[in-house]
């Protein structure tokens, strides 16, 4: 089974639910009517037990063989584990691939200030409470801010983890001068970083993709501290 269909088959199919009534009701209209039938007809034994056979035949194929089909594609499905270890190979390829697209150089010292900060999390899509208790979404917003001397580059897209495609891409330059303060917002645990002067708005939750390093860092706390720096530097305002 391709990538597709499993993470397919991972958040849309149901565990089913046996038609215990349906059965029952079933059972007892067409007992009843081959009973009356019987009686009416007076038939032989042999065709008695085939009429009742066709009902038994009847009644697996409309309510257990739907059921033990549908059980054995919900019990199939791939673990908690590796759904989360597929997306984040997933998003480690499309971030090295948007910081590629987009021109970094996360090793030139003179061009990047600042580690690239990445935030990613679930956003939209179909979803699915796992058996860990935690609930997964097909499709994740991906957040980037790459700093420069004057500047920083601002980029945000979806992931489609199904589909493996990047949707609703936005990337632009603002400069630190245009930045007014940053607004942090914290609630149960998560953040909200708002660049005031700008439209940008950065979200942050911690038990999502994390990564840090040299070069990045999903650390809201340094970022602001960059900002911050960048924002007030003697470099900066010597430059501006």
């Amino acid at each position: 089974m391709d990538r597709e269909k499993q993470l397919t088959n991972y958040f849309t199919v149901e565990k089913p639910v046996f038609k215990t009534k349906g059965l029952i009701y079933f059972l007892i209209i067409w007992l009843v009517i081959a009973y009356i039938f019987s009686l009416i007809a007076k038939e032989t034994l042999v065709f008695k037990v085939l009429v009742y056979a066709a009902i038994a035949v009847a009644a697996f194929l409309r309510y257990f063989r739907p059921y033990f089909k549908q059980l054995s594609l919900y019990n199939s499905r791939i673990s908690d584990k590796e759904v989360d270890d597929m997306f984040e190979k997933a998003l480690e390829s499309t971030i090295n691939n948007i910081i590629k697209k987009e021109g970094i150089d996360e090793d030139d010292d003179d061009e990047l200030k600042a580690p690239t900060f990445i935030s990613c999390y679930s956003h939209n899509g179909y979803n699915r409470v796992g058996f860990d208790g935690k609930k997964r979404w097909a499709v994740w917003k991906i957040q980037m801010l790459f700093f420069r001397e004057d500047s920083a580059l601002y980029y945000e897209g979806e992931y489609g983890h199904i589909s493996e495609e990047l949707l609703n891409e936005n990337t632009h330059r603002v400069f630190y001068k245009d930045i007014i303060s940053p607004k942090v917002t914290r609630e149960s645990g998560n953040t909200k970083l708002e660049l005031t002067g700008t439209d940008i708005v950065i979200y942050h939750y911690p038990d999502e993709y994390v990564t840090h390093g040299k070069n990045r860092t999903s650390d809201i706390n340094f970022l602001i501290k960059a900002l911050e720096k960048m924002m007030y530097s003697t470099k900066y305002k010597t430059v501006n």
